[in-house]
């Protein structure tokens, strides 16, 4: 029989268990979603023809900028508070552009944003989730900045890789020294814990005090 000091230790691991795994639930929930990139080589050329004006784009009120470029900080600073990642530009890398942030109609859980460095246009597309590795095929990885990527295509230019809970895809034309430099702007690693690991390790914990 077990003690009721030890009962009670239970019981209320098993409550702190339940408060710490609602939100981890909620977070989980696009973490846990499965994300395939494009494998439809004519979905990755409509997205090279609407690199300069896609009717179907919807930009973010706040950074609604038409007739400028928009400003990296104010960029950071909103996709800190709305759950994205900002590409990282600073001063040595002041010949990339930030043309245009927000979402399509046609794909709203995808992030838009457009950036441009001399006469190259990049589409580098952000979706919650983990990425579809059984979809990479045969694809031959690159290295950027210590991290591999996948490079999906050379022509179009089209690049996939995880970062945390966030998998990122870069369309871009040929150029392909440009499309890797954009690419290295953003952070790459593997996927975050997943809930199934939580769930174990706090059930060990409240198992282990019985």
């Amino acid at each position: 029989m077990r003690s009721p000091s030890r009962a009670w230790f239970t019981i209320a691991g098993s409550i702190l268990a339940l408060g710490v795994l609602s939100p981890i639930v909620m977070w989980s929930m696009d973490e846990s979603q499965l994300v395939t990139p494009l494998t439809d080589q004519r979905a990755v050329h409509d997205h090279i023809n609407e690199l300069v004006d896609d009717p179907n784009f919807a930009p973010i009120a706040e950074l609604s900028e038409p007739s400028r470029a928009l400003e990296p900080d104010q960029v950071s600073q909103w996709a800190q508070s709305a759950g994205w990642i900002a590409p990282m530009i600073t001063q040595s890398d002041s010949t990339v552009t930030i043309d245009r942030v927000g979402f399509s109609s046609t794909a709203p859980t995808h992030l838009e944003i457009v950036l441009r460095a001399g006469d190259t246009r990049a589409l580098i597309r952000q979706t919650r989730g983990t990425l579809d590795r059984g979809a990479l095929g045969d694809a031959k990885h690159v290295m950027v900045n210590g991290v591999p990527r996948t490079m999906m295509s050379t022509d179009p230019i089209h690049v996939v890789w995880q970062s945390d809970s966030t998998v990122f895809e870069l369309i871009a034309p040929r150029d392909t020294a440009t499309a890797m430099d954009m690419v290295a702007l953003f952070p790459a690693s593997e996927p975050h814990q997943g809930l199934s690991s939580v769930v174990t390790a706090l059930s060990d914990f409240v198992g282990g005090a019985r």
